[in-house]
């Protein structure tokens, strides 16, 4: 009897849902992708801050250094030729 038989699925509903599935998969990772990159970025931008103000203090310590070098020299050198 034709109505005892199962319906089978719709075909084109069936794929529909499964290619509204992986759109919303790839909206996730999409998403995740971007969070990601941004807080790399973030990192990154510290980082570099972070790296740049260290430079910034050696080299201002090196040329303290070196000014302390010059004046002690100075003075050795003015002592000994009096």
């Amino acid at each position: 009897m034709p109505g005892d038989r199962p319906q089978l699925p719709d075909a084109g509903a069936a794929v529909e849902r499964v290619f509204d599935f992986y759109e919303q998969v790839l909206g996730h990772q999409r998403e995740f992708a971007r969070t990601v990159v941004s807080a790399g970025t973030s990192v990154f931008d510290q980082v570099t801050e972070q790296a740049t103000k260290a430079a910034e203090a050696v080299t201002e310590h090196a040329g303290r250094s070196a000014e302390a070098v010059a004046e002690k020299t100075a003075r050795a050198t003015r002592s000994t030729t009096k």
